[in-house]
Formats: C-alpha cells, structure tokens, sequence
C-alpha cells in the first residue's frame, strides 16, 4: 500500500470541474512536463556512473563469465547497458500525474493552482482505483513514489534515494504492492532478499549491472538467442522480454528492471525541492507498437507559442469515496463574490456529481496582490 497516506492535486478550476464531471483524470506524458529536463536527469547521471566504473563493469563481466569472459565482454561492449538505458527510454512511454505531500502551499499556489482548487485524496484508495484501470494480463503498471531531488553535481553513487526497495509503490493487474509481494514470496521460500534493501544509488546501479551482465550470459550460452552477430536492439528487445517475464526465484529483476523504468521520471532537480511532489506513473512494458492506452493531444501554449501535449486518461470511477476535501485558492479571496457563497458553489456541484462527504475550504494563506 501506499507509504503515504494523503496528497494533493492542485488544479485549475477548468480541470478541477472536468475531473468531478468525468471521474476521469490526465496523466501528462514526462517528454511534455512543465520541465522538459526532469527525465534527462536519471539518464544524466546513469551515464556518468557507467563512464566512470569501466573497469569495474569489466571485472564483473568476467568474473561471472569464467572461461567465457573474452566473449561475453566483447557481446556487452557490442551492447553495452547505457544502450539499454536508452532503449527502455525511446520504448517505453511514461505517464505522470504530479501530486504534492505540502498542504496549502503558497508555491504549489503559484505553479499549478492558477487560482484553483486542492484536492486532497487518500492515496491508498486513489491507488486502488487506477489499477482497476489495468488491463487483466497486459503488461500495464501503475506505480508512485516521492520524487527525488537530486544535486547534478553530487556523487551519485551516494544519493540516498530509498530507506528500501519498498518505498517505491507499484502494481499490476494482481498486485496493489508488486515489489512487496515479491520480496515475501522470496523471503517465504528463504532465498536472498538483499536486492530489495539498498538505500544508496549506487547500490542499486550495481545490483542492475549485474543483472543486465547475467541475463547477457544467459541468453548468449545457455539459450543461444543472442551473440555478436546479433544486433544492440534485438539483443536489448530480447533481454527486456527475458527479465520482464522472470518470475519464482528470479521475480527480482523483473522488479529492478520495472524500477529503473520508474527512476526515469522520478528523479529531479534539488532546485524543486520546495514541491514536496509525489508522481503517479502509469506505463506499459510490453514494448508494443500498439500501446494499450491511447494518447490523445490537448493544446498549451508557452510564451504565446502554442504546441500538442500528449496524455493518457484513467478513469477513477470511485472518486467519491477517497476525495476528502477541497481547498479553494488564495486567489479567489480577490473574486466578486462572497467567500462563502461561492462555497456553497462549489458544495452544489460536488453534491450534483454524487460527492456527498467532501469537506470544502479556502486557503489560510494570506497574498500580496
């Protein structure tokens, strides 16, 4: 379940009303955020860490290799992990719903708000709902996690990102809590669990390595699927379907694969650190060219240069039941109406779309204007 149990939205009214109307939210495509840098950043240092530990990427190659290690080094060189990285990135689109953990926060106001409203929502039914939306036996996820802020001139093989593997929440069509239900099946046939305590970056990037090196390994000498004659995207095609599907004993590099994934769109810079954000991913890892969720395209403009965003839609039929309250702008102190009868508005069209038992509120914030 969630780690945290409570978040906000903050909304425009125009998106605020759409939400109560459909039960239907957007989550925004990362390359289209309102900071087109946030997914550089993983890839960014992923590809630092690789150029600055060839040596000791080689040492494992051949320490798992043995006799074979001439060979597998060559195969890794040919497609070598920050190829992968990049072929996960390029096939898998991700889809972000950014949610705040800092309650009526004159920031959050400023950047997202827009003289709109708060929805605060309980995050373990939020995440209940938007796995029904999962399709039974795709390849869908639904995952959440705090960002983390990073400083881009930091050792990332320091960044502690983790108290465990757990505080990363995803699900599938079966499980609320994937990587939870993974590690006690582990732990309930008494085999390591190790991978899912790391707190340290780098511990993790080890662990990924490893994995990536011994699915090399694997697919070259005992299934004969791969070899140097095999091109960098079949290879990476191959071992991402390889990992995907592991299950039993090997149910954790599906689970580290998955969380890299997620790692993309959820590290930041520490210059938003103020945000206290929380983000919903949504992706679908079958690495089809016909996803299960349809894009569509709204309009933003910026700076009076008007583009097409991509999004997805989830549907969150159950709203009612975990929206515990709305928070209306410090702005709207400034509106032509009284506050609280323009309240008792926002109560009516609560009530109108079966929202019984939501608290509705203004902001304690006080604004220059």
């Amino acid at each position: 379940m969630a780690r945290i149990e409570t978040a906000e939205h903050y909304t425009t009214v125009e998106a605020f009303r759409a939400i109560i109307r459909t039960r239907i939210m957007r989550l925004t495509r990362t390359e289209f955020l309102n900071d087109p840098n946030d997914t550089q950043v993983w890839s960014q240092f992923m590809q630092k860490f690789v150029d600055a530990n060839q040596q000791h990427i080689a040492q494992t190659v051949n320490e798992i290799a043995g006799d074979d290690g001439p060979q597998l080094l060559q195969l890794y060189w040919h497609a070598p992990i920050e190829g992968f990285m990049t072929f996960m990135q390029q096939r898998i689109k991700l889809y972000v719903l950014a949610l705040s953990t800092d309650e009526d926060a004159i920031p959050m106001w400023n950047y997202y708000g827009y003289g709109g409203m708060e929805m605060s929502l309980d995050l373990n039914g939020f995440m209940q709902d938007l796995q029904g939306q999962l399709r039974p036996g795709s390849h869908e996820y639904i995952g959440a996690s705090r960002v983390i802020y990073v400083d881009r001139h930091a050792n990332i093989a320091k960044a502690r990102i983790a108290s465990e593997f757990e505080d990363f929440l995803l699900a599938d069509t079966n499980n609320l809590d994937l990587f939870t239900a993974d590690r006690q099946a582990l732990a309930a046939r008494h085999q390591p669990t190790d991978v899912f305590e790391r707190t340290d970056l780098g511990q993790y990037i080890d662990d990924f390595i490893e994995s990536y090196i011994w699915s090399l390994r694997y697919l070259a000498k005992t299934r004969q699927l791969i070899s140097i004659t095999t091109t960098p995207v079949e290879i990476y095609t191959r071992l991402f379907e390889n990992d995907t599907q592991a299950v039993g004993e090997y149910a954790w590099k599906k689970d580290l694969l998955l969380l890299f994934v997620m790692l993309t769109a959820a590290m930041k810079s520490a210059s938003y650190r103020y945000e206290k954000e929380y983000r919903v991913f949504y992706f679908d890892a079958s690495l089809s060219e016909t996803p299960q969720k349809q894009e569509k395209f709204d309009i933003q403009a910026l700076s009076g240069q008007k583009y097409l965003r991509p999004y997805v839609e989830l549907a969150v039929p159950h709203l009612s039941d975990y929206l515990t309250g709305v928070t209306l702008s410090p702005q709207t102190q400034n509106l032509p109406v009284d506050a609280p009868v323009y309240l008792d508005v926002i109560q009516s069209l609560l009530r109108q779309y079966g929202f019984q038992h939501v608290t509705v509120g203004s902001s304690q914030q006080q604004i220059r204007w």
